[in-house]
């Protein structure tokens, strides 16, 4: 009877994880592990020099805390992810595929002067 039930729940699991990670990439997660609290987060194409508009919208992203963006919101799956912290320091993460690729962004990310 155990070995019937382990069977049932199996079957059940491997019919059911495709589902659940549809459902995951329908999102792209943005993490801010900076130390410092970011005022603006901003995406651009791959082959774009323009940055949209300030995803934030006046909300600061804290140490720590996450943004998450539906991928239905983005013009393109590959871009890449600027934030700005309260000093006017850049971070940049370049080619990502938001589409399986969710960052963090560090102070490894930052930009040169």
């Amino acid at each position: 009877m155990t070995g019937r039930i382990i069977c049932v729940i199996s079957i059940l699991l491997v019919i059911t994880m495709p589902l659940y990670s549809a459902e995951n990439n329908e999102v792209f997660t943005v993490t801010n592990e900076t130390g410092f609290t970011l005022s603006g987060l901003y995406i651009s194409n791959l082959d774009s020099e323009d940055w949209e508009k300030d995803l934030l919208k006046g909300n600061p992203l804290l140490n720590g805390e996450s943004l998450i963006i539906p991928l239905a919101n983005l013009e393109s799956l590959y871009i890449n992810v600027r934030g700005r912290d309260d000093e006017g320091d850049t971070y940049t993460v370049y080619g990502i595929n938001a589409e399986i690729d969710d960052i963090s962004i560090t102070l490894n990310n930052i930009d040169p002067d």
